[in-house]
């Protein structure tokens, strides 16, 4: 799941930036792990780790990762190029 949702999120992060995929990302980690305490049968469990928590793991992991080689791109950009 958590690869599988880098396309969507890279399109996101691409367009509007990291700051609007890592807040979804850590509200949705936030949400699996509130689930996760109330849950009281089996498919709850697994739809609280198995969805909401990694998809709010891989927002969280492609925008840190994404503004990283961004931030290195636009400063050799800026830095060797001229």
């Amino acid at each position: 799941m958590v690869f599988a949702c880098g396309p969507v999120f890279g399109g996101i992060i691409d367009s509007h930036g990291p700051r609007l995929v890592l807040a979804f990302g850590s509200a949705m980690q936030l949400f699996g792990l509130l689930m996760m305490s109330i849950a009281k049968k089996y498919y709850q469990v697994l739809l609280a780790q198995g969805v909401c928590s990694s998809i709010g793991t891989s927002a969280i992991y492609y925008s840190g990762k994404n503004s990283c080689f961004v931030a290195i791109v636009l400063t050799f950009n800026r830095s060797y190029l001229r």
